[in-house]
C-alpha cells in the first residue's frame, strides 16, 4: 500500500479501505481534501468545480481565473483553451476499484440519477395509464403537479411502459400459436 497504493491527489496520504472519496476524472481526493484552491470551500455532491494543473476550482474562483488568463494574453490562443465544469457527485467508498480508462472508450456522458418512484406516484401513473396509454399534454401537465415528478420522468415512464406491455402482448401470441403446434 505504501508503494502501490492510489494517494489523495492533494495531500498525498494514502486511503483506508473504510474512507469516502471524491473523485475528479483520474486524480481521488479525502472528502476533507477536496476543497477549491483559491478559497478553500469545502466542494459538495452538485457543486460545480474544474480541475485544473494547478488544483480544484469552485465555479466562481474559476470564473475569475479564466477571465485573469484570457485577459493576459490572446483570447483565442490555443494555450488558454476554455476548461469546461465538471459537477461534484457523492463520495464514494475507496473499496470501490477505480474504473481504469479504456483506449476505445467514448467520453464519458453524465448520467443521471435513478428516479425512484413512491407508490402513490406509481398509482397514479399506472391509473392514468389505465385510462390512456398515450396522454396527451395536459394530462402529463396535470400527472406532474400531481406526482411531484419531473416531465421527462413521465415521458421515460409511459415509453418504458408502452415497451413493456408491447413486449408482454407479443410474448402471448408467441405462447398461443405454440399450444396449438404442441397439441398436433
Amino acid at each position: 500500500l505504501r508503494l502501490y497504493g492510489i494517494k489523495c491527489a492533494k495531500c498525498s496520504i494514502g486511503f483506508s479501505k473504510n474512507d469516502f472519496v471524491m473523485r475528479a476524472r483520474a486524480k481521488v481526493y479525502h472528502i476533507e481534501c477536496f476543497r477549491c484552491v483559491a478559497c478553500s470551500r469545502q466542494l459538495i455532491p452538485g457543486d460545480e468545480f474544474a480541475l485544473r494543473e494547478d488544483g480544484l476550482f469552485c465555479r466562481a474562483d474559476h470564473d475569475v481565473v479564466e477571465r485573469a488568463s484570457l485577459g493576459a494574453g490572446d483570447p483565442l490562443s490555443p494555450l488558454h483553451p476554455a476548461r469546461p465544469l465538471q459537477m461534484a457527485a457523492e463520495p464514494i467508498s475507496a473499496r470501490q476499484p477505480a474504473l481504469r480508462p479504456h483506449v476505445h472508450k467514448q467520453p464519458e456522458k453524465t448520467t443521471r440519477v435513478r428516479t425512484v418512484l413512491n407508490e402513490k406516484q406509481l398509482h397514479t401513473l399506472r391509473t392514468c395509464y389505465a385510462a390512456n396509454p398515450r396522454p396527451d399534454a395536459l394530462m402529463k401537465e396535470q400527472l406532474v403537479e400531481m406526482t411531484g415528478l419531473s416531465p421527462r420522468v413521465i415521458r421515460v415512464w409511459f415509453q418504458n411502459k408502452r415497451c413493456k406491455d408491447k413486449k408482454r402482448s407479443i410474448m402471448m401470441k408467441q405462447l398461443q400459436q405454440q399450444q396449438p403446434n404442441d397439441k398436433t
